[in-house]
């Protein structure tokens, strides 16, 4: 076995333990793969250590606009550190935000839903600015053309100025500094993903109806 798999298997295993209240429920029906535990125990504590993204976020930013890559699965583990270097870059003037999909395996609801929201903040936030996705492959491009994200952010757009230098931004990439979420916040990032999901239509509303109304059950508010 890989060390990749290796990793990646040790982070199923310690997800599985860490709650059984939610198994076999909403959550393994829309995402069945990448969703497979929760996050809480029945006392909405969590009961294991913090479990350390088993993907790679590389990012830097340019004159025009800041690129951040992710590297393996674009899923829930690896949605706060994407959703946390977007944040530093608009914090600090970026407009246009390129998220490069190109070595990213696939994406789970949680994922796509942190995207829709991110492209939603940064038009919000800057009065015109944009989320462009780099190189999206035909089955990430699939995902979010079945949830019909791609009404919020631009899909590989052919004109963007990036299209003929994007193997010299990647060379000048530098790695994110990831760091662990504690299952609570974890669990506070899939229910606004999936609740940005339901916002973007009457049928993804419908589809993540019951995977919300669970997440709200489950996840106690801060005090």
């Amino acid at each position: 076995m890989s060390l990749y798999n290796a990793q990646k298997e040790q982070n199923l295993t310690r997800f599985r333990s860490e709650s059984t209240s939610l198994k076999n429920h909403a959550l393994s029906s829309v995402d069945q793969n990448q969703f497979p535990t929760t996050f809480f125990s029945e006392t909405a504590k969590p009961v294991l250590p913090q479990v350390t993204p088993d993907s790679d976020i590389d990012w830097a930013k340019f004159e025009d606009f800041s690129w951040i890559r992710c590297s393996g699965k674009g899923n829930f583990l690896s949605s706060p550190n994407v959703k946390a270097c977007a944040e530093h870059c608009l914090a600090h003037g970026a407009r246009c935000i390129v998220v490069d999909l190109s070595t990213c395996s696939g994406m789970d609801s949680t994922f796509m839903g942190m995207l829709a929201g991110l492209a939603m903040r940064i038009t919000k936030q800057t009065g015109g600015g944009r989320l462009e996705i780099a190189d999206s492959g035909e089955k990430n491009l699939a995902s979010l053309e079945d949830l019909g994200l791609d009404a919020f952010m631009e899909i590989n757009p052919s004109g963007a100025l990036w299209n003929s230098c994007k193997d010299e931004i990647r060379s000048k990439l530098d790695p994110w500094k990831k760091e662990p979420t504690p299952p609570h916040e974890r669990g506070k990032l899939v229910l606004e993903a999936h609740k940005t999901l339901s916002a973007t239509s009457a049928a993804n509303a419908k589809k993540f109806e019951n995977v919300v109304n669970l997440l709200e059950k489950e996840i106690k508010p801060d005090v």
